[in-house]
């Protein structure tokens, strides 16, 4: 099932999420975050794109639930962890036919058409891939905000 064209439920919610729910997930992920995933995959980088892929290794780039490991060890040291990955707000992305870089650049040089204001994580905390979310934007001026982790 596609959250958008081109981005599947299971690509983008965690291993437990799909396993629990499958194609169900689906119901998790905010309307918001589906306009953003399409936006940012089919109007601006126009090339497939990679989030979760569990043969890669990759599996907390999408949602990420209470027993991801990221998530996990935080609460194991009762340290808290707000991530917009927690309320799929966000994602990482990545590309084998553009860099995180290009991917960055890409989106800053469309932010007056992006769907609302968002923020990119920068290339200094996110070098190999391109974390979008629009979860901290209540302050935010400007359409899109880099910021560092």
């Amino acid at each position: 099932m596609e959250i958008c064209p081109n981005i599947t439920v299971r690509e983008y919610v965690c291993p437990h999420m799909y396993a629990a729910f499958g194609d169900r997930a689906i119901r998790f992920i905010p309307e918001k975050t589906r306009i953003l995933l399409n936006w940012a995959r089919n109007d601006v980088w126009k090339v497939p794109i990679i989030i979760n892929n569990a043969a890669m290794g990759l599996t907390q780039r999408g949602v990420r639930c209470n027993i991801c490991q990221l998530v996990a060890d935080k609460t194991k040291v009762n340290k808290l962890y707000l991530s917009a990955h927690n309320f799929a707000a966000g994602f990482d992305g990545s590309s084998t036919r553009m860099t995180a870089d290009e991917m960055r650049d890409a989106i800053l040089k469309n932010a007056n058409k992006a769907p609302f204001k968002l923020r990119l994580e920068s290339a200094k905390c996110a070098p190999t891939w391109c974390h979008t979310d629009y979860l901290c934007e209540y302050d935010q001026k400007e359409m899109v905000r880099v910021f560092d982790a």
